[in-house]
């Protein structure tokens, strides 16, 4: 007949022991994940607002040829206050476009600072 070992006995202040040490190291793990899915929000955020940046940068050069056909007709006949009117509405909308970029711009750099 073979001879079975028995178990060693644990100590339950070494079973507490490693207890702490389990749920240190999964708080560890949890920490990890948690930083990495920010990140990942960071990231998902910041190509979002690029792409929103490149939109809003193709509707200001569309805006900017819409002016030009329009100042051409007007400067075409020599209408300087046509010409002005034109250019006053559409500076406008490209002023308004733009500031949209520097905000969006801006928004990128706070991201940026949020990364560790």
């Amino acid at each position: 007949e073979v001879a079975r070992a028995r178990p060693l006995p644990i100590s339950s202040a070494a079973m507490s022991s490693t207890n702490d040490q389990m749920m240190e190291m999964w708080e560890k793990v949890k920490s990890g994940a948690n930083a990495a899915a920010s990140q990942l929000e960071i990231a998902a955020e910041k190509t979002k607002l690029q792409a929103e940046i490149a939109y809003v940068e193709n509707k200001v050069k569309s805006t900017k040829k819409d002016m030009g056909l329009q100042i051409y007709d007007a400067m075409a006949v020599g209408d300087q206050n046509e010409v002005a009117r034109v250019f006053g509405g559409f500076k406008a909308q490209v002023d308004s476009l733009e500031a949209q970029i520097r905000d969006k711009r801006g928004r990128i750099e706070v991201l940026d600072l949020q990364r560790p």
